[in-house]
């Protein structure tokens, strides 16, 4: 037999350059693992406010950023503030997000905080996991509602409108300025509304999609300020939505010499916002070395001079006819500025591109973007003004609504028992106890008195507080559109009493809307009321659904802020005849509508009543049924201060905390700039829009309707109340017929 040898395998030998190469390779690989992207890795980003500002006592976006390259997920969006602490209302968003996906949502979010607080935003899967957390972020700063947040969709992305340094070096007064992008512009008109202006520049305007075209114009219609900045007629004309709305015609672009117009423009007198003032307006030693003699309130720009003058510089500015737009500026023949009223707000058109030379290197650009956004006189005229905090509007409005179930226990009454107390467990304990010569029974009586008393309190709080459940809402509601498909702003004000410690479900599900909900703002000098509302918020596409929870013998109100579209339910002309106003108002309703009153050129005329399904025609004239609006406002108001004070308050007078002349109220706190213009040291801090004071002069009057017993929108409530009651104001713009 043969032998079966078997031969071994060479060892392979490791040389040192194959050593070598293989630790290359290895480092490579790693170093790209760290760069590229992994498969199935989750982004997730969110940007607070307007390019980081966040605006007091205002709606603003929270927008956040998901790409998902993993598995399809859903997944929910969680907002909170800091200063709500732990289970205060928390905001969802939920968001499909299949495999390979980018998707940006616009969260609405309300800032209930004075100053810089965190923002804390969450993402979770469906079964609750944590997924992505961003807690702790803050905005850039909180802006006050002195001063103004300026948005910008600018040409050149990385160009803003420079605004003039204020002489007031408090950090929440300056001005700030927000550029945007429009793929990340909110299609959402509310989360626009803590915006003081918006620049557009016209090439821009078609990189807006339809939602975000339509936001901005309801934007405007609601209060809002639009400047638009032309740089080519093709661009205004080619758009149907922009030239439309404004009712131009644009023909070409001239080339002319605006010699000194502007800067005659900004040294002429600037109105300021009633309630946008400061305390005081004095300027101080130091601030008159820096200022001008001819520098006031009235004039903050008297410094601006003629040496750096755009005369001789040629601008190119668009002409054509320009509708119902009024010139503001004029030079060269040609309008520079153009305004435009639309609803309770108004456009501005700068026919010349404010972005290119020669305007683009003109001294004063900065003080010309700070007229136009409209920053207050009073930042330019001193460096020690007083801006005081307030309290919050929404207080005036639960002081009218809130459960008159509730009473409260006078002071005299709780010293009175404090005293008893006080005697019983004291003098008389050991007076009668000295008789009976028992002195150590001492600790049996007194744990019977501790009793004794503790079941007096709980009767006396049940005979004071104990009710039945109630639900209250108020609502106020701006037509700011066209009779047909006109667009209506609501703010629903809700107040609920609770008998017991219990959760209570909202919700607004109607198709043809955008809602949001919160608590009630408490103002400066009080913390925010979210804290005490442990609830959840459910916002989806324009609806929402919330579950709060109430303390037992409690009311807590909740707001409302909507938009939509449709009929509108009245309508309302205005003439000049003689020397008196005459108004017709046709009640579409179901119900009368009264009190009927209007504002017209700073006074306020009571009209009467309106028939359900009926036309009446007044005749408003100074000498009948009137009187100056800032007297009426602070004959109601000087009640404000007093009734939101001790509406918070346990104890008191039994009908402190309470507004009962519901209808007149809530007209007085339509115009409440006018009186903080008098008593600047008793203010509200009111959200941007709400305030019609500067409409209560000039080309515009507003007709205020009392709808008792109505609502202009189905209720909020998903509970069965014992109790309720609804009420309705319908304000009106009606523009002045011209001389």
């Amino acid at each position: 037999m043969a032998a079966n040898h078997s031969t071994p395998f060479p060892r392979c030998r490791t040389f040192p350059v194959a050593r070598g190469f293989a630790g290359f390779a290895s480092l490579w690989l790693a170093l790209l693992a760290l760069v590229l992207p992994a498969r199935g890795a989750l982004q997730f980003d969110a940007f607070l406010g307007y390019d980081g500002f966040v605006p007091e006592a205002s709606w603003f976006p929270i927008v956040c950023e998901v790409y998902n390259d993993g598995p399809a997920f859903e997944g929910v969006i969680e907002v909170s503030s800091g200063g709500l602490g732990p289970g205060g209302m928390v905001r969802e968003v939920r968001v499909e997000l299949p495999t390979g996906t980018r998707k940006l949502i616009t969260v609405p979010a309300f800032n209930g905080a004075t100053y810089v607080t965190d923002w804390h935003v969450r993402l979770r899967d469906a079964s609750g996991r944590l997924r992505e957390d961003r807690s702790g972020q803050r905005p850039r700063g909180v802006v006050r509602r002195h001063s103004v947040i300026l948005g910008a969709i600018s040409r050149v992305a990385a160009w803003a409108p420079p605004l003039r340094p204020p002489l007031n070096k408090q950090a929440d007064l300056q001005p700030g300025v927000a550029r945007f992008q429009p793929a990340v512009f909110p299609d959402n008109a509310l989360v626009l509304e803590g915006l003081s202006a918006l620049y557009l520049n016209s090439e821009r305007a078609a990189d807006l999609r339809a939602g975000q075209a339509a936001a901005v114009r309801t934007w405007v219609a609601a209060g809002g300020h639009l400047i638009l900045g032309v740089e080519q007629v093709g661009d205004v004309n080619s758009l149907r939505w922009l030239r439309d709305w404004l009712g131009v015609e644009l023909t070409g672009m001239a080339t002319v010499d605006p010699g000194s117009a502007l800067e005659d423009w900004l040294r002429s007198p600037v109105k300021a916002a009633p309630g946008s003032g400061a305390l005081p307006k004095t300027p101080t030693a130091a601030d008159k070395k820096l200022l001008s003699e001819k520098v006031t309130v009235e004039t903050p720009f008297a410094d601006v001079d003629d040496n750096a003058s755009l005369r001789g510089n040629l601008l190119n500015v668009a002409v054509g006819r320009w509708g119902d737009g009024v010139p503001v500026v004029r030079g060269g023949g040609q309008p520079l500025l153009v305004e435009f009223a639309r609803g309770l707000g108004r456009v501005t058109v700068v026919t010349f591109s404010p972005e290119r030379e020669p305007a683009r290197s003109w001294k004063h650009l900065p003080t010309f973007w700070a007229r136009l956004a409209g920053v207050p006189p009073s930042l330019y005229v001193s460096s020690q003004n007083y801006y005081p905090g307030g309290w919050g509007m929404d207080g005036i409005f639960g002081a009218m609504i809130d459960s008159r179930q509730v009473r409260k226990l006078p002071v005299f009454w709780l010293l009175l028992m404090l005293v008893g107390y006080l005697a019983i467990i004291g003098p008389l304990d050991q007076y009668w106890l000295r008789k009976l010569n028992r002195p150590m029974l001492t600790w049996i009586t007194f744990p019977c008195y501790v009793a004794l008393f503790s079941g007096l309190i709980y009767l006396v709080g049940y005979k004071l507080r104990a009710g039945e459940t109630e639900w209250n809402e108020l609502h106020v509601v701006d037509v700011i559109g066209p009779e047909e498909g006109g667009t209506l702003r609501g703010r629903t004000f809700g107040s609920i009493y609770s008998p017991v410690n219990a959760r209570y479900a909202f919700a607004a599900e109607q198709p043809d809307s955008v809602k949001t909900f919160r608590s009630e703002f408490a103002g400066s000098w009080a913390a925010d009321a979210g804290g005490l509302d442990r609830g959840r918020i459910a916002q989806t596409e324009g609806a929402f659904r919330a579950e709060v929870f109430v303390p037992v013998w409690t009311s807590q109100l909740f707001v409302s802020d909507w938009l939509t579209t449709g009929a509108v339910p009245l309508s309302a002309s205005i003439q000049r005849r003689g020397g008196a106003w005459a108004v017709t108002l046709e009640n579409r309703l179901s119900q009368p509508l009264g009190p009927v009153c209007l504002v017209a050129q700073g006074r306020y005329f009571e009209l009467g009543e309106v028939p359900a399904g009926a036309v009446r025609e007044f005749t408003a004239s100074a000498a009948t049924n009137s009187l100056p609006l800032g007297e009426f406002v602070a004959r109601q108001a000087d009640r404000f201060q007093t009734a939101v004070q001790q509406r918070r308050q346990a104890f008191g007078a039994m009908e402190g905390g309470r507004l009962h002349d519901l209808p007149k109220a809530s007209m007085a706190a339509s115009f409440l700039g006018l009186y903080e213009g008098q008593q600047s040291h008793l203010s509200f801090v009111q959200p941007p829009t709400f305030d019609l004071s500067a409409h209560s002069e000039g080309r515009q009057a507003i007709l205020l309707a009392w709808a008792p017993g109505q609502a202009a929108r189905p209720p909020l409530n998903r509970f069965e109340p014992r109790r309720g009651a609804v009420h309705t104001l319908w304000r009106l713009p009606l523009p002045l017929p011209v001389p």
